[in-house]
């Protein structure tokens, strides 16, 4: 793995400097299945609760962290939801996607909540 180090004024020139850096690798990301997976999740109206959720408060609670992915998404040319929707990739694997049995594996699955 490759070490940078970076100085920055800010979060957001941070993000932006590290989607410079990366953007082939960030734009090949959403080729794949995993991510194809998370933007199906995305378009149905639970996924679309969800990111509102998930971004109102992560914006109330880490602001900074806001600032960088949008700097992300402006330096890999994507778009801000597409960073959001990975950044928070784990948290919809967990509690919304049903059928994973090995790491990487992410079959056509069906959406739930975990509320039950």
């Amino acid at each position: 793995m490759q070490t940078v180090i970076l100085r920055s004024k800010n979060n957001y020139h941070f993000g932006k400097t590290i989607g410079t850096k990366y953007r082939k690798l960030i734009r090949a990301y959403e080729q794949t299945d995993s991510f194809e997976e998370l933007k199906d999740f995305y378009k149905t109206d639970l996924g679309k609760k969800t990111y509102e959720r998930c971004l109102a408060k992560t914006t109330r609670c880490y602001p900074r962290f806001i600032e960088e992915i949008r700097g992300v998404a402006e330096g890999a040319k994507v778009p801000f939801e597409n960073v959001f929707i990975r950044s928070m990739s784990s948290e919809i694997w967990l509690h919304f996607c049903e059928g994973m049995k090995r790491k990487h594996e992410h079959p056509r699955k069906k959406y739930r909540s975990h509320r039950t």
